[in-house]
């Protein structure tokens, strides 16, 4: 049986074998508690967290998703996803889990209500996957650069 926190290092597992394997990961389980503790919701992180790779790595909903973004300057979806690949597995590449302390995304969500996730391609290039805590179907992302 997977257990809320067995489930988080299966995770961090595949991300670390996976996807954004040579990424940087700022989540501690103190955070993932604290926020967890505090924040009670069905979504637990390790639901959260895939539903904000797979909105980074997949949504171009909005005009301010990365995806989105590189669909602009690359003609088709699949080599903007290749291009999106190579971007997101650059070891300069920050994933973090938003935190009480930090700033809040522009859009101004709150972590009370949303499991927030940043990705910081570079010091100018950041987005947000924003997954809300009642329902992980809920999630999306934006950024500026």
């Amino acid at each position: 049986m997977v257990n809320k926190r067995s489930g988080a290092c299966l995770v961090f597992l595949v991300f670390l074998a996976g996807f954004l394997s040579a990424a940087k990961l700022e989540v501690t389980d103190n955070e993932i508690d604290k926020q967890e503790s505090a924040y009670p919701s069905p979504v637990p992180f390790y639901e959260a967290f895939r539903a904000a790779i797979i909105s980074f790595s997949n949504n171009s909903d909005s005009d301010d998703s990365l995806l989105s973004l590189l669909m602009e300057v690359y003609a088709s979806k699949k080599y903007a996803q290749k291009r999106l690949d190579r971007f997101i597995n650059d070891e300069r590449t920050i994933v973090r889990l938003v935190t009480a302390s930090d700033p809040k995304p522009p859009n101004g969500e709150d972590i009370a209500k949303n499991w927030i996730f940043s990705l910081e391609l570079d010091e100018y290039n950041i987005f947000y996957a924003i997954v809300s805590r009642s329902d992980a179907r809920v999630a999306y992302n934006y950024g500026f650069n």
